[in-house]
């Protein structure tokens, strides 16, 4: 099959899961045989003004297109999605694709609207753009999602199918069976040899945080249990990895250290230092974090939220909160650190079942079954 993927960024050149996804699943959809192609902007945290037209990277070929400049996620996703629509029907033209797959309205949208031809458009969904838009941190912001969450509707309409990364996301969006669409929920796959235990842990309780510095990710959540945890045990640190609005209050919290963003291939050391992952996200499509962290034989710590259900065995590979109470939460984190023999149960037990059940190759297959069944 000839297969056109769309995403924000290549995950050398910029920060984000859907990059990241894309990436991984393009060089898995490779590797069974299928020519395929990525559209990504050429705009992003780390790229320069010289970056390529094309870049091959493996068989893959990513096409880096050109539009009006704006840090602003606003106006970025809206000059991407045109420039996206254009390079799209031109690579058509010359390839004749016979799948385009859209990663996110936000950044494709407009071609699952505008674009008709002899080929089939799926939309993968990652998120929900209805909590986006709860959980934001402006009125802007909630303004935007609102509207892009519309926007979702009437792509997810004018789509042949629908991929989602978790059951969540797949309730969450068809509530009624009858409303559904061709969809699928296919689970991204992980990879296990960049992520494994690369050293042993620190000798004190030592926890790490994730992601986007915003209110969506939990961050009330967090400082609340830092505030606790330092309480209990006047020695145990938490690192924090990512940047954001919330980046200067948590830095006024003494048992917080904040790292900033890593590459992600980076993560897998300093996991397997720490105790535990804490995943506090209000609401989360997947939490492809959680699989990194689990790999690396550390458990994750995490509100009962989003697809956490799907991917943690309660008090089996890690702990699933009853509540958002997080002096309790403080508590069995300390609990959990000072049982070495249950910690490592849980950390050897995290890895089996990411390594069993959340593989790319499995991914890809069933991408393209679902591909060819449209």
């Amino acid at each position: 099959m000839k297969i056109c993927l769309f995403a924000r960024n290549h995950p050398k050149y910029g920060v984000g899961g859907i990059g990241e996804f894309v990436y991984d699943l393009s060089q898995n959809l490779s590797g069974l045989g299928h020519e395929v192609h990525v559209i990504v902007s050429k705009y992003s945290e780390n790229a320069s003004n010289k970056m390529p037209v094309e870049l091959m990277c493996g068989k893959v070929k990513y096409h880096f297109i050109e539009h009006p400049r704006f840090s602003s996620g606003l106006l970025f996703n809206f000059f991407y999605n045109i420039a996206a629509y254009k390079k799209a029907r031109s690579l058509g033209k010359k390839i004749h694709f016979d799948v385009f797959n859209i990663n996110s309205t936000l950044y494709g949208g407009l071609f699952l609207l505008l674009s008709r031809g002899n080929f089939k458009k799926v939309l993968t969904i990652h998120t929900s753009l209805k909590e986006e838009a709860h959980y934001a941190d402006s009125f802007i912001w909630k303004i935007y999602f609102f509207i892009a969450s519309c926007f979702e509707k009437i792509c997810i309409s004018k789509s042949d199918g629908v991929l989602f990364v978790s059951k969540f996301l797949s309730k969450k969006t068809f509530p009624k069976k009858d409303s559904m669409k061709k969809s699928a929920v296919i689970y991204p796959g992980v990879n296990s040899k960049i992520f494994s235990k690369k050293s042993t842990r620190e000798k004190i309780p030592l926890f790490v945080f994730v992601g986007r510095l915003v209110k969506r990710k939990g961050i009330i959540y967090l400082k609340e249990f830092a505030q606790n945890l330092k309480q209990i045990n006047s020695e145990a640190k938490i690192r924090v990895f990512g940047q954001g609005p919330a980046q200067k209050e948590l830095s006024l919290i003494s048992n917080i250290e904040i790292v900033g963003r890593v590459q992600r291939k980076d993560l897998a050391l300093h996991f397997s230092k720490a105790t535990a992952l804490l995943f506090f996200s209000m609401d989360e499509g997947f939490g492809l974090v959680m699989l990194e962290s689990m790999l690396c034989e550390t458990p994750v710590i995490a509100l009962n939220t989003g697809a956490v259900p799907e991917i943690i065995s309660n008090k089996q590979n890690g702990i699933i909160l009853g509540s958002n109470n997080m002096c309790r939460a403080a508590i069995i984190a300390t609990e959990l650190s000072q049982n070495k023999k249950i910690l490592n149960s849980f950390g050897k037990k995290a890895r089996e079942e990411i390594v069993k059940n959340f593989s790319w190759k499995e991914s890809a297959k069933k991408t393209i079954d679902f591909y060819k069944s449209l």
